[in-house]
C-alpha cells in the first residue's frame, strides 16, 4: 500500500527480469502482473518467479553464444565435409564395383533420404556433431554393400552361376554385417544414455543412420539386382581394372608376427610413458574455468595472441585461457 505507483524490481542472480509497476494493495496473499507478454516471455518470468523457491542459487556454469556469421560459417563447413565425402564414396564406388557400385549409391542416397526423414520427424536439432554422425553413417552404409560384393566376387569365382552367387553373397555376409553393425549402435545407445549436448546429438544420427543403413544396403540393394537379374539377366560386380585386384597379394603376417608383437609393445610402452610423465592435457570441460571465442576480421598469427593476452587471462585466481 506504501509503495503504490512504484516499480518492484524482479531480480535473480544480480540480474533485473522485470520490474512491474505496482497498482494496488496486494491482499490475501495474490497478486498479478499484467503487460505485453507473448506466451514465451510469460513463461519465462513464471519460470523465474518459480526459481526464488530454490534452496541453493542457480548459477550459469556454461554459455556460448554464436553470432549468425560465426552460424552459417559453422553450417557452410559441416555442408562442404558433408557433400566432400559423399562425393568421393560416390565415385569409389562407381569405379570400383561398376553397375554394382551404382546400385549401392543409389541406396546409399536412399538412406540419407530416410536419415533426414527420420530427423524431421522427430524434431531432432541438427548440430555439427550431428553433421558428423551422418557423414560417418555414409561410411559405414556402404561398408555393409563393400562386404556383401566381395562374398559374391568369390562365389563367382568358385564358379557358380551369376542369381546363386548373388543369392549365397547376401546369405553369406549377414552374420559379419550384424555383428559390425550391432556393436557400433551399442556404442551409439551408449552414447544417447550418458552423454549430453553435442554427444547426444552425434549418438541421435548415428543411431538412425544405423538402422537405416542395414535396411538399405541389405534390403534395397537386393531388390534392385533381383529385378536386375529377372529382366536383363545380367549384373556387373567389377570392371577391367578392378577384376581380380590384390587376389594374388601375399604378405606373411604370421611368420613376421614377432616383429609385430615388438613394434605394437614398444608403441604401447611409448604411449604409457607419455600418460604417466605429461598426464593429459585436460580442457575447460574437466578443469572448469571460461572458454572465449573471438573472431578476428583480417588472419592472425594465433601464437603472438596468446602470448599478447596470457598476462591478463592467466592469474592467481586460477582462471586459465585455453
Amino acid at each position: 500500500a506504501d509503495n503504490i505507483g512504484k516499480s518492484v524490481a524482479i531480480v535473480l542472480d544480480d540480474y533485473v527480469y522485470s520490474f512491474p509497476t505496482v497498482q494496488s494493495e496486494i491482499s490475501g496473499g495474490r497478486s498479478q502482473i499484467t503487460g505485453n507478454f507473448t506466451i514465451n516471455e510469460a513463461n519465462d518470468l513464471s519460470n523465474i518467479l518459480k526459481s526464488g523457491k530454490l534452496p541453493a542459487p542457480a548459477r550459469i556454469i556454461e554459455e556460448a553464444i554464436v553470432g549468425p556469421s560465426l552460424g552459417q560459417e559453422a553450417i557452410d563447413s559441416g555442408l562442404r565435409s558433408f557433400i566432400i565425402a559423399l562425393s568421393i564414396v560416390l565415385l569409389y564406388m562407381m569405379f570400383y564395383y561398376s553397375f554394382a557400385g551404382l546400385v549401392s549409391n543409389i541406396a546409399l542416397l536412399a538412406n540419407l533420404f530416410f536419415v533426414f526423414g527420420v530427423l524431421s520427424s522427430l524434431g531432432a536439432v541438427l548440430t555439427l556433431p550431428g553433421i558428423a554422425g551422418i557423414v560417418l553413417t555414409i561410411g559405414m552404409s556402404v561398408d555393409a554393400n563393400v562386404l556383401i560384393y566381395e562374398r559374391i566376387r568369390e562365389e563367382l569365382m568358385n564358379g557358380k552361376g551369376l542369381k546363386l552367387a548373388v543369392s549365397d553373397g547376401y546369405k553369406n555376409a549377414y552374420s559379419s554385417i550384424i555383428d559390425a553393425n550391432v556393436t557400433t549402435l551399442l556404442t551409439g545407445i551408449v552414447l544417447y544414455i550418458f552423454g549430453s549436448g553435442p554427444i547426444k546429438g552425434f549418438a541421435t544420427t548415428l543411431v538412425i543412420g544405423i538402422l537405416t543403413s542395414l535396411f538399405s544396403a541389405i534390403f534395397l540393394t537386393r531388390l534392385i539386382f533381383h529385378w536386375r537379374l529377372e529382366k536383363k539377366g545380367v549384373a556387373s560386380f567389377d570392371n577391367s581394372i578392378t577384376r581380380g585386384a590384390f587376389k594374388n597379394t601375399a604378405i606373411d603376417f604370421i611368420g613376421k608376427r614377432k616383429i609385430f608383437y615388438g613394434i605394437s609393445s614398444l608403441i604401447i610402452l611409448i604411449g604409457i610413458g607419455s600418460l604417466v610423465t605429461k598426464k593429459l592435457n585436460y580442457g575447460v570441460d574437466f578443469k572448469g574455468g571460461r572458454t572465449f571465442v573471438v573472431r578476428f576480421d583480417e588472419p592472425v598469427d594465433n601464437e603472438a595472441i596468446r602470448n599478447s593476452l596470457a598476462n591478463y587471462f592467466i592469474d592467481d585466481s586460477g582462471l586459465k585461457m585455453y
